[in-house]
């Protein structure tokens, strides 16, 4: 399979408008392949000495990625350039198999419209002092970091830990991080190097796993940035960033649209009061 980055990128909406298929795009949007990390390991069987043996495939903390709605692959390892984050609250419902989904904005620190309607999907915004005063429901809202960027996998598998090739090349990505120490660990690379006067667009970092032990004694993984280096800007970069940019755009566009609908049979809520809720709302919006 090709995974140039010329297939996905362009100044998104504006690009798709001009060859007349932005109402195609609505339905589904330019696929963007998208960067998880796994908790548990998956389990396969492996030939030993003529035996087939039960093992460890794929281990716990490799990152999955899914280069194509219907295809994916695992990775040992990734080497990340980021080119923009944003922050976003989502909530998932088991019973309803669904995530629902806040804006995505600039910073945590305001009221995020939700596509419920509400803002935070019910829980509060900013620096939450006491968690455990939050209702099971609250808690259940997980704030995470969007992170956009180009990526190249080391070690690639798929799900039996059989190598696959054909990911050489890099491809753009998109990762929600909700674990805290994994939000920790890039904040603190991408810091250091911004200290150093370097824009992270212009370096990468090398992305593995590592574990800690939780609050029950249960092992799980958060991202480990193993290093990093200097890389030269592209001539795509540009309409890479656009493509992001575009992207985030169309997605709050959405959000805000289920808000304003889910708030218009509001007797509570005139226009004058959504117009009002507009203005304080600290949120990169749409035009």
């Amino acid at each position: 399979m090709s995974t140039e980055l010329s297939t996905l990128t362009g100044s998104g909406e504006s690009m798709l408008e001009a060859m007349g298929m932005a109402s195609l795009a609505n339905r589904g949007g330019v696929y963007l392949p998208r960067l998880s990390q796994i908790q548990d390991g998956i389990m396969g069987t492996m030939d030993v000495g003529g035996k087939k043996v039960k093992t460890e495939v794929v281990p716990a903390g490799a990152f999955k990625v899914t280069p194509e709605k219907d295809v994916t692959v695992y990775a040992e390892a990734v080497n990340v350039r980021v080119f923009t984050m944003r922050h976003q609250f989502t909530h998932y419902v088991t019973e309803e198999k669904r995530v629902y989904k806040t804006v995505q904005s600039t910073d945590s620190r305001g009221d995020m419209k939700d596509e419920r309607g509400t803002f935070n999907l019910g829980r509060p915004g900013g620096y939450i002092e006491d968690y455990k005063s939050l209702t099971p429901e609250q808690k259940a809202v997980k704030s995470a970091k969007v992170v956009y960027g180009v990526m190249t996998l080391e070690g690639v598998t798929d799900e039996q830990g059989e190598p696959v090739a054909g990911y050489d090349e890099p491809m753009p990505f998109v990762m929600d991080i909700t674990s805290s120490n994994s939000r920790k660990a890039l904040d603190a690379a991408l810091a250091t190097l911004l200290r150093k006067n370097v824009v992270p667009i212009n370096h990468s970092l090398k992305l593995g796993a590592k574990s800690f032990e939780g609050p029950n004694g249960r092992v799980f993984q958060s991202i480990n940035v193993l290093g990093g280096e200097a890389v030269e800007s592209d001539d795509r970069d540009t309409e890479t960033f656009e493509m992001f940019t575009d992207r985030i755009k169309s997605f709050n566009k959405y959000i805000l649209s289920k808000w304003d609908e889910a708030n218009s049979n509001d007797p509570q809520m005139d226009a004058e009061d959504i117009d009002l809720v507009n203005a304080f709302v600290n949120v990169e919006e749409a035009d």
